[in-house]
């Protein structure tokens, strides 16, 4: 966790989740106890941001994690240790629900089909996904798109300066995006992590899935 005013907001932060538990009088943190946590939080919770921690505490109050972990009229190290155990658990089960939404919208294909038949497949499938469910999905091949749109002089109107300024575009988009990410990090992992926005391989990847987009846009404005 990386904040400005660390104590006062990991102080506030505590306050409030004892607001919700119902902690008040003698059994609140003592100063001595809110410092106890700030520097174990600092040795073994860095990787997560101070409204992470507060958002375990609502889930688990919500009675939305696999194993409900009891309250004992203490917020302490070890109490909020074994929410943020279940939280990891709660975020993994998330993160799968959202892999396997994308797998879902994502066509199959094997490895002993001829590319440009696998680039085809992929373009009538995004098309017809688009015309049946009036949306552009999410996720899709969008590289293997374009290289059957390029292939078959879709995008052939295009010229090397409308492709420039795309470029340069989609860099400028990504760098307010790398700032603004930095401004809002609250750890050091979320500040190595923004470093990495907006190289090359990036930028050149939203190019493609930008380009993608606008060919196949008029298709939505025709249902």
């Amino acid at each position: 966790m990386y904040v400005q005013n660390l104590r006062g907001v990991f102080a506030q932060m505590v306050q409030r989740c004892c607001a919700m538990l119902g902690v008040n009088g003698e059994r609140m943190p003592k100063e001595e106890e809110y410092e106890l946590m700030l520097n174990f939080a600092l040795d073994f919770w860095y990787n997560y941001r101070i409204e992470e921690i507060e958002l375990a505490v609502k889930t688990n109050l919500a009675c939305k994690f696999e194993n409900q972990v009891p309250f004992h009229g203490y917020f302490n190290i070890d109490f909020i240790s074994k929410v943020l155990k279940e939280y990891d658990g709660y975020k993994r089960k998330i993160m799968l629900e959202i892999q396997r939404k994308k797998a879902s919208e994502t066509p199959k294909t094997f490895s002993d089909t001829p590319d440009y038949i696998i680039n085809e497949k992929l373009y009538d499938g995004l098309i017809d996904y688009v015309k049946t469910q009036k949306a552009i999905p999410q996720f899709w091949d969008w590289w293997r798109v374009y290289d059957h749109m390029n292939e078959k002089g879709i995008l052939a109107h295009l010229t090397i300066e409308w492709k420039r300024n795309l470029w340069e575009q989609v860099k400028s988009d990504l760098a307010k995006v790398k700032t603004q990410t930095k401004l809002e990090a609250q750890s050091v992992k979320e500040i190595r992590d923004a470093e990495l926005i907006g190289q090359d391989d990036e930028i050149k990847r939203e190019c493609i899935r930008r380009t993608v987009y606008m060919i196949i846009e008029p298709y939505l404005e025709n249902q």
